[in-house]
């Protein structure tokens, strides 16, 4: 059972022969930015070792800003956390805040994932496919999702136009910016209810 929306990108070319050594999770900013952190559209929380059910793992920073109150209000990167615990316990692990609710926010967002080395490093980016509605709604609304990601286009308009719930829209369209491969449907979420999941990569 797929447990969130977790589209890989950017993984190196010879993927999955070479193990990543780092992971960076990019995650959307679901409240309004502090008064201290507005104009900013990528924070981090405090680095360090981190346990899960699984194992620890190493949180690294990328030199972002720092609030850990995000890290503490959104719970997204705390799904996939015991999945590279488990499977990449010697990787290094890095997570993105993000807040890109605009054109000029996804072009600033892009220059600091495309500073990220991207040699043995594996792009997360965790998200919702649709917002909470209801169960009758729901296959609908997660197909206009996926029809919008495999389309290969940008996102924010549509979303801001109500046309589908991804709500890291912002964040894919950042990452177009660097990486125009286009998606692929790895599968959907069993027994979805209230919100709609997937998982997607580029390769």
């Amino acid at each position: 059972t797929w447990r969130g929306f977790i589209p890989f990108f950017r993984a190196p070319s010879d993927m999955p022969e070479k193990t990543p050594r780092r992971f960076v999770i990019v995650t959307p900013i679901h409240a309004e930015l502090m008064e201290a952190d507005e104009g900013e559209v990528a924070l981090e929380g405090e680095p360090g070792r981190v346990s899960t059910a699984i194992g620890d793992v190493n949180i690294v920073s990328l030199g972002l800003k720092r609030n850990e109150a995000y890290a503490e209000e959104e719970s997204a990167p705390e799904i996939i956390l015991p999945y590279i615990a488990r499977h990449f316990p010697d990787a290094e692990v890095s997570v993105i805040y993000a807040k890109a609710e605009k054109a000029g926010d996804t072009k600033r967002l892009s220059r600091i994932l495309s500073s990220i080395p991207n040699e043995d490093t594996l792009f997360i980016i965790s998200s919702n496919l649709t917002g909470r509605i209801r169960e009758q709604d729901l296959q609908e609304e997660r197909e206009k999702a996926i029809a919008a990601l495999l389309s290969n286009d940008y996102l924010l308009d549509s979303y801001n136009r109500n046309s589908h719930g991804i709500c890291a829209s912002g964040i894919i369209d950042a990452v177009r910016r660097i990486d125009e491969r286009p998606w692929h449907l790895a599968g959907v979420a069993e027994n979805d209810t209230i919100t709609g999941h997937g998982a997607f990569y580029k390769l």
